[in-house]
């Protein structure tokens, strides 16, 4: 069990994020972000994302081409289980929600 701030915050890189588990974090469980011209082009997969105090995924930035798939479970999480801002071009495909 986890009470960090955010998950894991993903900034402008390309890592693999493959079957964890994202509890109660007082921000999003996992968040990616493209900064400064520069891509993201992480793939969230086979995941568990629960009770996060805000997103349970967040991607955001006009050069983040992340791929989330095949999530076993994101819920209950106080805002929205997947939140996509500021243009970013995101493939999001066979998750439980």
């Amino acid at each position: 069990m986890s009470f960090c701030k955010c998950g894991i915050e993903i900034i402008s890189a390309q890592p693999t994020i493959l079957m964890n588990k994202f509890f109660k974090n007082y921000e999003s469980g996992i968040h990616s972000m493209a900064k400064k011209d520069l891509r993201c082009d992480c793939q969230i997969l086979y995941n568990d994302v629960q009770k996060n105090k805000e997103n349970g995924i967040h991607c955001e930035g006009e050069f983040n081409n992340s791929i989330i798939a095949k999530n076993l479970n994101i819920s209950q999480n106080s805002k929205a289980g997947i939140k996509i801002s500021d243009s970013a071009n995101v493939t999001i495909v066979n998750n439980t929600i």
